[in-house]
């Protein structure tokens, strides 16, 4: 999904909307913040380095690794060859020399380069 409509977009839940409960800031960590389905009564910020300078944003770049670690334990039972409970599918050595040996996974992100 990430691969066919970008990071932030795939966020939007399948009625457009991003979040749910009552929310009036959003801190997105990069350059510019995506269009997304937002009420206009939420203030919505773009920062460099926010997963550094900001609680919130720190947190969250926790829970999403952690999360995203955890899957890629369980897809190294499905994708053993790939080795992904050593290194998460994160651009390591080991990892690269698995890609050019066998080539991408099917869960590989087509956008990173090894």
């Amino acid at each position: 999904m990430i691969e066919e409509i970008g990071t932030y977009e795939s966020l939007v839940t399948p009625n457009g909307n991003i979040f749910s409960g009552e929310v009036n800031k959003i801190i997105v960590d990069g350059i510019y913040f995506p269009k997304l389905n937002v009420s206009e009564k939420i203030e919505c910020v773009a920062k460099v380095k926010a997963d550094a300078t900001e609680p919130s944003v720190m947190a969250a770049s926790i829970l999403a690794k952690t999360a995203r670690d955890k899957l890629m334990i369980e897809y190294s039972k499905i994708y053993s060859e790939y080795q992904y409970e050593k290194h998460k599918g994160y651009p390591t050595k080991l990892h690269k020399e698995i890609c050019k040996k066998i080539g991408p996974s099917p869960i590989q992100r087509r956008t990173f380069k090894i």
